[in-house]
């Protein structure tokens, strides 16, 4: 090694330089302290390659995708504006992704007060069902098929009849009909409380870890250090969610294109998500200290 007072060449066995005194600690903290900076400078290199990287150009396809279909039934707004963040994070990563990042972090912000407002609506319709059905009475039963009666000429009614002999409901039983129609409101009364509740434990657990993880990443491009956090939670996340996604895409094939396209669009969004999440806690481990 060579003495950083004298740059003389010694033998790695001494402590010191033999020709001036000089410690070789301080050359061995100095290139520890230079490796350690390079490891990291490695690890931001291979951390900006991932999101050029073919599967993170598929996920940028497949929303761009459900979000094009999205015109057609709900418009998806913050859908839309996901797949524009997501190119721009592709297009700019060796530039200045950071504020991209951020800008994705804000879609994810307003996925979570979405959800939120969502819970309470479905947490107080399924209370209004509920308040309902202990109203229903044979009596309300006996008002209401009058009145459908009266508003029907006599073939309309009989139709009226035969479909509710589908369903194995007498007319004349407006006891055993009052009783059908309270465990039906009862029982998506427990629907919409469930979702409600399963949509803050979404908010509240895998939502914030989203967002904590792109905090992570954002810190590590801010930092040039590996700063990279929760990758196994969102990895789990994005497991339920292709499992949900694909439930629903086979609910939706017979009865919407549209939403059928974009909930298939989305089991692949995320199954590529999955991989991607993988690859990064590959990186993650690889130089993880």
């Amino acid at each position: 090694m060579n003495c950083s007072n004298c740059n003389k060449e010694f033998s790695d066995e001494y402590g010191f330089c033999p020709n001036c005194g000089a410690k070789a600690l301080k050359i061995e903290a100095q290139t520890y302290e230079e490796t350690l900076h390079q490891k990291d400078l490695d690890f931001i290199q291979k951390f900006k390659e991932l999101f050029k990287s073919g599967t993170f150009l598929a996920i940028c396809i497949l929303v761009s995708v459900s979000a094009f279909f999205s015109l057609f039934t709900a418009f998806d707004v913050l859908q839309i504006l996901t797949a524009i963040s997501l190119w721009l994070i592709y297009s700019q990563i060796e530039k200045s992704p950071i504020s991209h990042f951020r800008f994705f972090k804000g879609i994810l912000t307003a996925k979570i007060v979405l959800s939120w407002i969502a819970a309470i609506l479905a947490g107080l319709s399924g209370i209004l069902f509920f308040a309902t059905s202990n109203k229903i009475t044979p009596e309300i039963i006996d008002e209401v098929f009058e009145t459908i009666k009266s508003s029907l000429d006599p073939g309309e009614y009989v139709q009226f009849e035969r479909l509710l002999s589908l369903f194995q409901l007498d007319l004349t039983s407006t006891a055993v009909m009052a009783n059908v129609i309270r465990f039906f409101l009862y029982f998506l009364g427990a629907i919409f409380v469930f979702m409600s509740i399963a949509t803050v434990f979404i908010c509240l657990h895998y939502y914030k870890k989203f967002r904590a993880s792109v905090d992570s990443a954002i810190t590590s491009l801010e930092t040039n250090q590996n700063m990279l956090s929760g990758l196994a939670r969102i990895k789990h996340w994005f497991v339920a969610l292709t499992v949900f996604s694909s439930i629903k895409a086979l609910s939706t094939v017979l009865t919407s294109a549209p939403l059928a396209v974009s909930a298939i669009c989305s089991v692949a969004t995320y199954v590529c998500g999955i991989i991607f999440i993988s690859n990064l806690q590959k990186l993650d481990n690889e130089y993880k200290d």
